[in-house]
């Protein structure tokens, strides 16, 4: 019965050192996996950090670029405000003159009908303004102060 232990036991040492060994296998092999990996992770942080390094220097010509820019578009922007006041002084002063003008036409505007109303009052042609005896209007023709010459026309 001793010797049944005894090659019971020893199977099962053997059996514990072959499942070790192949599990030692399977860890290192796991290991060196994690080696090649961390390798790899290092390679692509490098190449990260020199698209940095690349992005920075872009980013700083960028700024560099846009300041000058910007000085160029702060002169347009003066010069552009300057015109528009410019061309507000003008727009004033062509809208003062359009207004006088205005002013002078209805000036001459008034004048003219005025004129006008004189002449057509001196000139005036139609029915007598007159009343007859008998209370009716004057069928004869105005003159020049709307009546004829029986009722005062002149």
């Amino acid at each position: 019965m001793r010797l049944k232990q005894l090659i019971f036991l020893l199977i099962f040492q053997l059996l514990s050192y072959i499942s070790f060994s192949q599990a030692a296998t399977i860890k290192s092999n796991e290991i060196n996996d994690l080696r090649n990996e961390i390798v790899n992770l290092k390679k692509d942080n490098n190449n990260l950090l020199g698209q940095i390094q690349i992005l920075k220097e872009s980013l700083t010509n960028l700024e560099k670029y846009l300041r000058g820019n910007n000085f160029d578009l702060n002169q347009s922007i003066e010069k552009l405000n300057k015109a528009i006041g410019d061309l507000s002084n003008k727009l004033s002063e062509t809208r003062n003159g359009v207004q006088n003008s205005i002013i002078n036409n209805k000036e001459v505007q008034n004048l003219e009908n005025s004129n006008t109303k004189d002449k057509v009052e001196n000139n005036y042609v139609g029915q007598c303004k007159g009343v007859t005896k008998k209370g009716t209007r004057c069928s004869r023709a105005g003159k020049s102060n709307g009546y004829c010459w029986q009722h005062g026309g002149s």
